[in-house]
């Protein structure tokens, strides 16, 4: 019996987390944005499509920074992201 248990919490401890998505729709004059989301030591960049972007991150609080190519504000927000979720931060005006 002790010998199963030790062999699930081993196999628990070890399972892969199932990654999590963050998107969104940025709208500004003057064409593109670029979106980058920091946790800790993490960091992934994106750029928008028509607007919107989509970022595959893994579990955790993101700090998400968009900036707008002709724009003089910055949009930076922390979300919670759980694992297998899709966060979605609407639309993000940038003057």
């Amino acid at each position: 019996m002790i010998i199963i248990i030790i062999v699930v919490a081993t196999l628990h401890a070890f399972r892969a987390t199932e990654d999590a998505n963050i998107k969104g729709w940025v709208v500004q004059s003057g064409g593109a944005a670029t979106v980058l989301a920091t946790n800790g030591i993490d960091s992934i960049t994106t750029g928008t499509v028509n607007g919107f972007f989509s970022l595959l991150v893994k579990p955790g609080n993101w700090k998400i920074h968009v900036n707008g190519r002709h724009s003089k504000r910055k949009i930076i927000v922390t979300v919670p992201v759980y694992e297998g979720k899709i966060i979605d931060l609407g639309q993000i005006r940038l003057q």
